[in-house]
């Protein structure tokens, strides 16, 4: 089954960046915290990266590998940041 992802987070830190990246994230310099060091990268607006998961098996090795996430009928959210 694909899904489309996204995350929580609006702003991406260095140590996130490489894990997002993976997966088909894209994203571009935060000119606003950027040079703070401070999560320096958001997502560009484009096509969100899809992923197939066929087996709960795969789910919860996902689920291993980016923490906790929000699952809908077509879509996984990594949920690494606060929401309302």
């Amino acid at each position: 089954m694909d899904f489309e992802l996204s995350v929580t987070a609006s702003y991406i830190s260095n140590e996130q960046k490489g894990k997002y990246e993976k997966l088909g994230f894209l994203l571009e310099p935060n000119e606003w915290q950027y040079n703070k060091g401070e999560k320096p990268w958001v997502r560009k607006s484009n096509p969100a990266p899809t992923l197939t998961i066929d087996t709960l098996e795969e789910l919860m090795g996902f689920v291993k590998e980016y923490g906790q996430i929000i699952l809908d009928e077509d879509t996984i959210e990594i949920y690494d940041d606060y929401r309302e």
